[in-house]
């Protein structure tokens, strides 16, 4: 399911980080469904929209749009334009008219996502250049003293590399979708089939496609960086001219089992076979026109090959190792979210927290929308650094969610040695009341304020560019007793503290973790409370 969600987002034309995408749907309490694809979008920024409808209908709909099933990719099938409508016509059998529909947005306003990307982008651009840097060294070394065959066969050698490298790919569960639609899409790729297959195991965990990186690695480094400095060339070209003759068991092997047993073809491993097989072709003609002559292998030929190969070898079923333990602690994390997530859990160790009054206060330093379901109440001090994170990552979450939260700042006093000195949290509070508060855009300004406060170059820059006029506001005095009186009645002992619908949030859970919440815990909260009015109607009921 996760690869068609992101299909999705990328046939809308916007820049997500896959990574990303697929861990928040695989932490989604309620995934696999049209529900944690839904909520997901809805935290990417995309307005969601979910119905029923006929197939009659389906031409009337503007593409892309996803159809809900409980057949394929996990429930869901990629419509892109007419031609798939068209196509996949024994697919649109399992459907059931239930369509999912996001309208187009021109950017993605979850910041974690927008991070992410910037992080793939750079991480995409570092192994490109490594690559071609690595690329460039090796044409360096060998172009002086390259020949026609030794061109053709360091051609090989990096085709078979190339491949060897989609191989270690695929069985680390990374796709590309020239691969995958090469080998053919979905039941038809038999590929996988070949390749997790019993036959493809020759020692142990040690596959036929762990052989292929490191063989042709190996080819490629004496090619290109061994033979050019080398004085026995020779020699050199008759090792690997006996190799490519010991390459015809195992390709013998691999057609056998592939046409007899698996009784299926494995195009990436019939282009192994192809490159073997020219290789075998190469050697043949050169020998046969004089190109190379036979030589006798010394030992430090053989040894040093022996140990480049099993030291690429070993290092590529090193590094695969430890990518596979890495997915399964990724797996194993989003299982563990998908219980931290659920709404009901949440909600349980919510209501065992503290409980204090959060009722509005007059002229309350909010932000968001004050109608909202979940009312988040922050106890902070402007001077602390705690505090100075947690408003950024509040910013960032109301970023997310604009209109499903609410967020009051309640700000302890500041003490200050000098009473003759400019109060900062009075200063703050003041300008507020006389040029914020009451504006169209007073959410946003007020996020602006804050942010500057914690960003400040010094306290008076600060008063210098909030200049307070002359008049003094009249409610300042009782904003500021109305916040003290609080922070003593909520005993707050360190900042910052936060309540969510009066209970202290726990400290299992962070703001991070309500990003992803949100969507259910909004649905769940709507729920109880109606339940709780029904049985207070049934308990009024019994009462009369």
């Amino acid at each position: 399911m996760k690869e068609v969600i992101i299909d999705y987002l990328k046939a809308m034309k916007l820049k997500i980080a896959h990574g990303y995408i697929e861990k928040q749907l695989l932490s989604h309490p309620d995934y696999p469904s049209i529900l944690s694809a839904s909520d997901i979008l809805e935290q990417l920024g995309l307005n969601v929209q979910v119905g029923k409808i006929g197939k009659k209908q389906l031409p009337e709909i503007p593409f892309p749009y996803l159809l809900h099933t409980n057949s394929i990719n996990g429930g869901f099938l990629l419509v892109n334009d007419e031609q798939t409508l068209v196509k996949e016509q024994e697919k649109l059998k399992a459907w059931e008219g239930v369509i999912l529909k996001a309208e187009h947005i021109k950017t993605i306003s979850d910041p974690s996502n927008n991070k992410a990307v910037l992080e793939d982008c750079f991480n995409k651009w570092t192994k490109s250049f490594a690559i071609l840097g690595m690329g460039l060294l090796l044409l360096t070394a060998f172009l002086p003293s390259a020949g026609l065959f030794n061109s053709l066969f360091l051609l090989t050698a990096l085709s078979g590399l190339l491949l060897g490298y989609v191989f270690v790919a695929k069985d680390l569960g990374v796709k590309y979708s020239a691969v995958e639609s090469f080998c053919g899409a979905e039941a038809a790729n038999q590929c996988d089939q070949v390749l997790t297959s019993e036959y493809s195991n020759l020692f142990g965990p040690v596959t036929f496609s762990d052989l292929v990186l490191p063989y042709f690695a190996m080819q490629t480094m004496i090619a290109a960086s061994i033979m050019p400095v080398s004085a026995n060339s020779p020699a050199w070209w008759t090792f690997l001219s006996a190799l490519a003759v010991l390459s015809i068991p195992a390709i013998i092997y691999s057609v056998y089992y592939q046409w007899a047993k698996i009784k299926a073809w494995c195009r990436l491993c019939l282009l192994v076979v192809g490159v073997l097989l020219m290789q075998i072709g190469l050697f043949a003609y050169a020998f046969q026109s004089g190109s190379i002559v036979l030589a006798t292998p010394g030992p430090l030929t053989i040894v040093s090959s022996a140990l480049l190969f099993l030291t690429i070898g070993s290092a590529a079923v090193w590094v695969k190792a430890i990518i596979k333990d890495h997915n399964k602690t990724k797996q194993s994390e989003a299982t563990a979210k998908q219980v931290k997530y659920d709404p009901k859990v949440f909600t349980q160790y919510l209501l065992e927290q503290r409980k204090v009054e959060v009722k509005p206060l007059k002229h309350e330093i909010s932000i968001g929308n004050p109608e909202a379901e979940l009312q988040l109440v922050m106890a902070s001090n402007l001077f602390c650094n705690p505090c100075k994170a947690m408003h950024e990552k509040l910013n960032a979450l109301l970023q997310v969610w604009p209109d499903s939260l609410h967020i009051s700042f309640r700000f302890l006093s500041v003490k200050m040695k000098d009473e003759n000195e400019a109060n900062p949290r009075a200063h703050l509070v003041h300008y507020w009341l006389q040029n914020i508060h009451g504006s169209a855009d007073e959410s946003r300004r007020t996020q602006e304020i804050i942010h500057d406060w914690f960003n400040r170059e010094g306290i008076e820059e600060f008063f210098s560019h909030y200049e307070l006029r002359p008049e003094s506001h009249s409610d300042l005095s009782e904003v500021l007793k109305r916040q003290d009186d609080w922070v003593k009645e909520a005993k707050i002992t360190k900042t910052p503290t936060l309540f969510l619908n009066g209970y202290e949030l726990p400290t299992q859970y962070t703001i991070k973790d309500l990003t992803s919440m949100i969507p259910g815990l909004i649905d769940h909260l709507q729920h109880e409370e109606k339940l709780k009015i029904k049985r207070q109607e049934k308990h009024e009921q019994g009462i009369v």
